[in-house]
């Protein structure tokens, strides 16, 4: 299987950290290819941000196919999950993003679920998106004061890039 994974964000040291995250998951069953945004924000913090970066996904999606085919799959690892409607729309293969599954897991296993984010703005964002899938009244979202590039550090790594 050959999962495209695509980062919203211009940030291309997090998107190889997250490349490297699924391909330690997937085993040598599935083939993650990494693609970062050729433009934009490298850490979204705003609507206008997002909307920027749901073009770019769309854009590091053609730019992937033109040059390694169509994949399998594809994962928009941008928490926030810019583009992912448009994606879908477009792409012949299942799409999905970090927010839209994180939620479908969390549901599957409780009824009530929190979304902690980097940055006060992600805040309504978050909870618009919750909205939109039906979960506003199961999902509850909190911001920490930490926002910028240390915020990812934390995935695979502990609690120390909240710092």
């Amino acid at each position: 299987m050959r999962l495209l994974l695509l980062n919203g964000n211009t940030d291309a040291a997090l998107t190889a950290h997250m490349v490297d995250l699924a391909r330690g998951v997937g085993g040598g069953e599935v083939e993650v290819i990494g693609a970062t945004a050729r433009f934009g924000a490298r850490y979204i913090a705003s609507r206008a941000a997002a909307a920027i970066a749901a073009h770019a996904v769309l854009d590091a999606y053609a730019e992937a196919v033109v040059r390694g085919g169509e994949p399998d799959a594809v994962l928009i690892a941008c928490f926030g999950d810019p583009g992912l409607q448009a994606l879908r729309e477009i792409a012949p293969v299942p799409v999905t993003g970090m927010a839209e599954a994180s939620i479908l897991l969390a549901a599957s296993v409780g009824r009530r679920m929190a979304l902690l984010t980097g940055g006060l703005a992600w805040v309504p964002m978050l909870e618009d998106f919750a909205a939109a899938m039906g979960f506003s009244e199961r999902v509850v979202v909190r911001a920490v004061a930490a926002t910028g590039s240390r915020w990812w550090c934390w995935a695979g790594r502990g609690l120390q890039g909240l710092r």
